[in-house]
Formats: C-alpha cells, structure tokens, sequence
C-alpha cells in the first residue's frame, strides 16, 4: 500500500476516534441559539410549498413484471430502478411505465447472489452495483441487466452490511449495522482498505442510526454520524466539517446519549426486545429528538426527525433563506423522505395494513404508535385529473404498485 494511502488511513483513524469520543466538529454555541431551529414551532405549509409538480407512474403489469414488495426505488437517465425484497429482483421501467427489463439472479453460480440487499447505480461508469451481504460479495451490472463481475469483501470484520456506493473510481463504500459503520473497499486491491467508525455498543443500536446514513449532494459525499447532529463530508475518505443541525435546547446532551446507550445494554438481554426511538424520543424520555434522515438538493436542505411522540419536518429553503417545520403537509400527507433525490421524491402505493400485520404490531407494542399517525403519502385530491384516474382504476390484487413523483422546485 503505497505512502499516500497511508497517510489517508492515518488521519481517518485520528479524525473519526475524535468524532467517536463525543467531540463536535460543527455546533451551535450552547450559550448562543440565535441561529438554532426551534422544533416547537409549527408552520402551515403545502406541498407545493415544497414541489413544483406531483405525477402518478402506472407501472406495466404482466406475469415477467409483478412486484411483490418495493425495498427502494431509483431514478437514472429516464428510468426507475426499483428493488423487489420479497422475490429478489431488480425491475427497470422507462420513464412512462413501460417495462424495460429486470435483473433476476438468485441463486449460488456465478453472476448470481444469494440474498439481495441493497443495490445502487454509479452513473460515471454507467454500471449497477448490488449488495450481497450473506457472502459479503458486491455484483456488477451493466445497465442493460447484464452480469460483469463480482468482488469478495473477505473480511472477518465486515458485518451486518446494509449499503453500497460507488465512491471514488476504484474505491466502494460500505456501510454496516455492526462493529464498523464505513468501509473503504478497493476494486483494484479487492480488499478493504480501511474500515473506522469502530464501536463497541449493543447490536439493537441500528434502530436509531437514521434511514441512510449517506447521502450525496453536488460533488460531496456526506455522512450523517450516528446519535449527532453532525454532517461531516467523506468525499476525500478523510472527514471534513460540513453541517450540523442545531435545535437549541431541543439538542440532546452527552448524558442523555449515554444513558440511552445504558438502558439499550440493558434490555438488550431480553429475548426480541428491540428499543425503538419513539420509546425513547418524546416529552419526559431519554432523548429530545432523533434525526431519521438528512438530505440536500439545490434549493433545500431537510431533516426527518423524531420529536415530541411525532414526526417533524425542518425544511430550509436556501434561495429564499427561510426555514419550516412542520408534522404534515397542510394537504394531509407527510414529506415523502424515504427516496430523495436531487430533483425529486418517490413515494409508491402500499397495500392497507393486514391482520397478521396488526397482530404483530400489536404484540410488539407497536400498534398505537400506528394509529396514532398518519403515514399517508399521497391523496388523489393532490394529483392532476389523469393521474387521479389511475389511482381510482387502480387494483391492488392485480395490479403493480403505481410511483408518485414529486418534483423539486428548482
């Protein structure tokens, strides 16, 4: 390994040792909130607020192209990309629905994978990149659906792994629930090259590290730190300050974080216990707040956020240099956050919850945090009369999921 990536892996160490040890890179100035976002305050705010325009994608139906269950969704070059978990397939569809393709590849020979975790696009090289975490394998796909090739992890330390990016030309990041949140792998060494982020904490953490830890934006790669409010950038591997949210006296302490940590230890031991972050974010708990998702485009700049028993959307708008926070759009529907990109948000149909469903969430304690809320997406008042015709056609026992894509204002 040569000198200079030596001295990349040397200061990574120092700088995420400094990040792990409760040192802030970026934070307001605890005797100063002048700048902080109040998470109290409650704006009216519409979706057209936020997106210039909302459409409905009628996805193609036939026997080659059912969907069983979306895990993520993709948009690249007038095309979807969309992760089937439940039969392990990957479906593209052009721009207008129609059926282009799919990657069906399970299995255990060469150019298969074994169980289908994540997948990603990496546009400078045109190719799809998809996670195989159950032999730690990363497979490459041309964007045709052809098989090229498959890299082996081979590393004992390597666990839990949940994302795939292509980083720099022959450099992948991956992310894991366990023992190492990042990993530098070389395509040219096939090895990994550096792996921090290094923990020794309860494996039920991984309920309150956000939906994506990664993000990209413009030329930067950003990495939302686990239990912070920090944003540091990675794009040179070595992390530099970016962004921090600061909610005033709504930030959590070190105290609270570690005491969180205790409590996780603790009930850890019970059999399928699971700390969930509403258990612990809200008035008279733990935590004061848990960021779910950071992300950033042109114009805005957004967070998800656990707060008071309910969800909070911060939304800056940069051109205009103002900030909302709000529960719901006042139409009724939440801020799709779960796939952003930097010109749009998907958001897709999701069957009515079953029986066997709410049993379960019953069983967990789960079932009032979802009456309570309202996970609505979309209503068909929002839509454009074409599209409202497709939604009301819409039959969920023969019929593919439809995508609602709303559009960024620019």
């Amino acid at each position: 390994m040569d000198v200079e990536i030596m001295e990349t892996i040397r200061k990574l160490k120092h700088l995420f040792v400094f990040l792990l040890s409760g040192t802030v890179f970026l934070s307001c100035n605890s005797a100063d909130y002048s700048s902080s976002i109040d998470l109290t305050k409650k704006h009216s705010v519409s979706v057209f607020d936020v997106f210039s325009d909302v459409k409905v994608i009628e996805l193609e139906t036939s026997e080659n192209t059912l969907i069983s269950e979306i895990r993520k969704v993709k948009y690249y070059d007038s095309r979807y990309y969309i992760m089937d978990v439940r039969s392990q397939q990957i479906f593209c569809f052009y721009e207008d629905g129609r059926f282009a393709y799919k990657i069906d590849a399970q299995g255990r020979g060469k150019g298969e994978y074994h169980y289908m975790q994540d997948f990603s696009i990496d546009v400078k090289n045109e190719k799809m990149l998809v996670l195989d975490p159950v032999v730690q394998r990363v497979h490459f796909f041309d964007l045709k659906g052809n098989f090229l090739r498959s890299y082996d992890i081979n590393s004992d330390n390597v666990l839990g792994l949940i994302r795939v990016y292509p980083f720099q030309d022959s450099i992948l990041l991956l992310v894991s629930m366990t023992h190492e949140n990042l990993q530098f792998y070389s395509l040219k060494e096939e090895k990994i090259i550096y792996s921090h982020f290094s923990h020794d904490l309860p494996s039920t953490l991984h309920a309150f590290d956000p939906i994506d830890h990664v993000y990209m934006f413009e030329d930067k790669v950003l990495f939302l730190v686990p239990l912070s409010r920090e944003i540091v950038d990675i794009s040179a591997m070595v992390p530099e300050p970016y962004f921090a949210w600061c909610f005033g006296e709504q930030n959590n302490t070190d105290q609270q974080i570690n005491r969180l940590l205790e409590e996780i230890k603790i009930k850890q031991q019970i059999p399928e216990y699971i700390t969930l972050p509403y258990n612990v974010v809200g008035k008279n708990k733990i935590l004061n707040h848990q960021i779910m998702k950071s992300f950033e485009n042109e114009r805005f700049r957004i967070a998800a956020i656990e707060f008071d028993d309910d969800f909070h959307f911060v939304v800056i708008d940069k051109t205009e240099n103002h900030t909302v926070i709000f529960n719901s759009f006042k139409e009724g529907i939440l801020l799709p956050f779960k796939f952003m990109q930097s010109d749009r948000a998907i958001a897709y149909y999701e069957p009515e919850t079953s029986p066997e469903e709410i049993r379960m969430m019953e069983k967990r304690g789960m079932l009032e945090y979802y009456v309570s809320r309202n996970f609505k997406m979309y209503l068909p008042e929002i839509f454009h009369e074409d599209c409202r015709k497709i939604v009301e056609n819409h039959n969920p026992m023969t019929d593919n999921p439809f995508l609602v894509i709303y559009r960024f204002k620019e």
